[in-house]
């Protein structure tokens, strides 16, 4: 019984003729081209294919010159040897493989060949060649981007490890051995996560099977990781799929970082960053104290001064008190100064940026400081360019800046000289190379004629306590003004520049951004109402420990015939106080012997009967981190000392007098 599928001609209505149309047809189609050779080597037969796929006629085909010219001696030797092999019976069948060029482009040609028949040493030889210029291409590109991603992957210091869908290590790069002292060609084949901690193995898990799953795509994991020693290092793992033709996951690429390095690192910055802290906060608390123990002696001091000003004295004794508030004065700015100083350094400076009329800081220095200048026959002006200039600072601080800056003008002028201040839109920076002006600044500039300074001494100014020499002249001064005025501006995201002339004068140029907006009530005290002191009773609780502070504030209440004055000399001494007693004003200390200021504060604040009763916070610290945590805390207002004998009395009188309107503030 003849085989299914054996045909011979007769299998065909149309018989032989028909078998060979079909015959024929089947090899046009064929991507392969057919060669016959005789027993002597001579081509005797070529598909008509050749020209589709080599480019060439089955004429050009048939003639052997057509190979020789097409490629070099040696291939067309070696093809020749393949070939003889066959019809000399040596071998049953011969492959070779070599580059042709036709003159349509070189082209990598395979060929292989076997006997005619059986036996083959009575007939010709069938060849088959067929072109793979495009396979070997494809290889040849395969190859050389396997060649990048080795050496991609084995420069890497990171581990990339390729994983099975049986969560098995199908590659793992060349970092694996120096990361883990374990050699990467080790790890293929095993389990992923063998040498992770047991306690971090699910969660690599986890993620290798949901990205599997496609149910995510990528994961992040944290892991310890078994070195070769026995230690463990840290690794971070992110963790992608990769995809099939389908564009389903056919396994996880995930890359290893050891982060081992970097997470010592940042224990270590925030170990440092804690020490910082700690070292910010003991740097205030010593502020904060050395504030208090300084303004305490000085609360005394200038209060009693300050009273004794306000009595009917000789005019020798006027001199004397004079003096004296004089010289407490001279070392309450002092301390202010190197105080600020060190609170800016540090940080805890609070800056309260809000638009500002620069008309009117302008005009309040000059004003607070013409007795000054005409003290030494100086002559000072001013003059601002537009009523409507506004800068973000604060004001306090800006009104400081100028008097600083003019206080040192009118110091180190020359009897007889000027003083000029001016104000104008626009500026131009240290830094700017621009022949136009900022516009988005405030130019403030203070000019006189003093003797002026060496160039090689002008960032000396800014040195704190170096005077330049002027220590040994019968020039006033401690020589931290200006180191305070330059970071007061700085901190008001300004700048201050300086040109002077040895022999002409100095000019202190300060630049600081415009705002918009009108700038806030700046009304001085003397504008707000005094009440007539007969209009004036009622109770005023003082909460302070120390002795000589109550016989200050016992002498400030004197001045109001009608206000009764009790106090209490711990915290719970002054609760019990306020509650038994009729109290219509509550001066609270901040560091008492039992309680601090804040708990005094909190229980007057919650108990029911006395939440509305106002409370003044009168205190030595005079940081404005600590106003602000007590104004937070219910208070209406906050004195720091030495106590402003008058404004203490202002506070008396707009709160027990017929009105009750005194503006919640600090004062300083």
């Amino acid at each position: 019984m003849r085989s299914s599928w054996a045909l011979t001609a007769t299998d065909f209505p149309g018989g032989a003729a028909q078998a060979a149309r079909l015959l024929e047809a089947i090899v046009r189609a064929a991507p392969i081209v057919v060669f016959r050779l005789d027993r002597s080597g001579q081509l005797t037969y070529v598909s008509p294919n050749v020209t589709r796929l080599l480019g060439i006629s089955q004429e050009q085909a048939l003639r052997s010159d057509t190979w020789t010219r097409s490629t070099d001696p040696a291939s067309f030797e070696k093809l020749r040897a393949a070939v003889r092999s066959v019809l000399d019976g040596a071998a049953g069948s011969a492959e070779f493989e070599g580059t042709f060029d036709f003159g349509t482009g070189p082209r990598v040609l395979r060929l292989f060949c076997c006997p005619e028949a059986d036996p083959p040493s009575s007939h010709g030889l069938l060849a088959y060649i067929e072109d793979i210029t495009a396979r070997r291409a494809a290889e040849r590109a395969m190859a050389e981007r396997q060649e990048e991603l080795r050496a991609i992957t084995s420069a890497s210091p990171d581990v990339i490890a390729v994983v099975t869908p049986d969560l098995r290590v199908a590659f793992v790069s060349d970092a694996s051995t120096s990361l883990t002292g374990i050699r990467a060609s080790d790890r293929i084949g095993q389990r992923i996560g063998e040498t992770v901690h047991p306690d971090d193995r699910p969660a690599l898990l986890d993620g290798i099977r949901a990205v599997l799953a496609g149910a995510a795509e990528d994961f992040v994991v944290r892991v310890r990781t078994r070195h070769a020693t026995g230690r463990y290092i840290v690794m971070e793992g992110h963790g992608r799929p990769a995809l099939g033709p389908d564009g389903a996951p056919t396994a996880v690429v995930i890359i290893f970082r050891d982060i081992s390095e970097r997470l010592a690192l940042e224990a270590e910055l925030v170990k440092a960053k804690e020490a910082a802290d700690a070292a910010s906060a003991a740097k205030s608390e010593f502020l904060s104290r050395m504030s208090h123990e300084l303004r305490t002696p000085l609360n005394v001091v200038l209060g009693f001064a300050q009273l004794l000003q306000m009595e009917s004295l000789s005019s020798e004794q006027r001199e004397w008190v004079d003096q004296i508030f004089k010289a407490g004065r001279h070392l309450l700015d002092l301390i202010n100064e190197v105080l600020d100083i060190a609170r800016i350094e540090s940080g805890a400076l609070a800056i309260s940026p809000e638009p500002v009329s620069v008309r009117d800081v302008v005009g309040e220095t000059v004003t607070q400081l013409r007795p000054m200048a005409a003290e030494r026959d100086i002559t000072i002006d001013w003059f601002v360019e537009d009523d409507d200039i506004c800068v973000r600072a604060d004001r306090q601080r800006l009104l400081q800046i100028l008097l600083n800056l003019v206080v040192n003008a009118i110091k180190y002028n020359r009897r007889g000289g000027q003083v000029l201040v001016t104000a104008f839109r626009g500026g131009t920076n240290s830094d700017s190379s621009a022949a136009e002006p900022s516009l988005d600044v405030a130019t403030i500039r203070v000019s006189d004629t003093g003797l002026g300074i060496a160039p090689e001494h002008v960032e000396r100014l800014f040195v704190p306590f170096d005077r330049l020499g002027a220590e040994s002249t019968d020039v006033e001064g401690t020589g931290v003004g200006l180191p305070l005025t330059l970071r007061l501006v700085q901190a008001m995201d300004g700048e201050l520049l300086v040109d002077s002339t040895p022999g002409q004068g100095s000019v202190f140029t300060v630049l600081l951004p415009l705002a918009e907006g009108a700038p806030a009530d700046s009304r001085s005290r003397a504008d707000q109402r005094r009440r007539p002191a007969s209009e004036v009773c009622g109770t005023v609780l003082y909460i302070e420990d120390n002795e000589a502070n109550q016989a200050l504030m016992e002498q400030i209440v004197s001045w109001r015939p009608g206000v009764r004055l009790v106090r209490a000399v711990s915290g719970s001494e002054g609760v019990q106080v306020a509650r038994k007693d009729r109290v219509d004003l509550v001066f609270l200390d901040i560091h008492l012997p039992d309680l601090e200021g804040a708990d005094v504060l909190r229980e007057l604040r919650t108990d029911a009967a006395l939440c509305h009763l106002p409370v003044y916070v009168v205190s030595a610290d005079a940081t404005a981190v600590q106003a602000r945590r007590m104004r937070e805390l219910g208070a209406d207002g906050y004195l720091s000392k030495p106590l402003d004998v008058p404004r203490a009395l202002e506070i008396i009188d707009a709160v027990l007098g017929s009105q009750r309107d005194v503006p919640h503030e600090v004062v300083r």
